[in-house]
């Protein structure tokens, strides 16, 4: 019975995740979602939510690198947006890397970004996944897009990577991917 009642609350709490993802989506694309943007120093936030998946990274035996290459970064952003994106990014990863795999969250400032005159953040999450194909790779991020495993089986909802580039383009940025199959994938 106990077994039973914690798998009904976690698929409970999926369920309800998937729900209020549909609806930020909603939001974000109707214009009434908007950005709540504080000054602060990003680099603690970000480490904390890498600090969130380390747990999830051991129990599939995998490597989950931090890798900062700024001390402080004292910007504008909206925390619960941040943590949205980088949750997602990093949830994704770690779901398609194998075993022994490796994940690296990589954050910096970028100066040379055409996206503001004075520089903005980058971040980067790289895995040792299976990849994506190059004709994939152009819908990743259209809404209920669905990759293909190996064994021919759709994974996830096709809703997170839609609902990840929607926040990003609503803080002003851009996101981007590169994979090749058998190399991993980095966005």
């Amino acid at each position: 019975l106990k077994n039973g009642t914690g798998m009904i609350r976690k698929h409970g709490n999926q369920l309800l995740k998937l729900i209020n993802q549909i609806l930020d989506l909603q939001k974000v694309e109707s214009g009434s979602l908007s950005a709540n943007m504080q000054q602060a120093d990003v680099m603690p936030f970000l480490r904390i939510v890498k600090d969130q998946f380390e747990a999830f990274a051991h129990s599939k035996q995998q490597k989950l690198i931090f890798v900062q290459k700024a001390e402080r970064l004292q910007m504008d952003y909206d925390e619960e947006k941040l943590l949205q994106i980088v949750s997602n990014l990093l949830s994704k990863a770690i779901k398609y890397t194998p075993e022994k795999g490796q994940i690296r969250l990589t954050v910096s400032e970028d100066t040379k970004t055409t996206l503001s005159s004075q520089g903005c953040l980058s971040i980067k999450v790289e895995d040792t996944g299976p990849g994506i194909a190059a004709d994939k790779l152009p819908h990743i991020f259209d809404r209920f897009y669905r990759v293909e495993n190996q064994t021919g089986t759709e994974l996830g909802t096709g809703i997170g990577l839609s609902l990840t580039q929607e926040l990003v383009k609503l803080l002003q940025g851009k996101i981007e991917v590169s994979s090749a199959p058998g190399k991993g994938a980095t966005f």
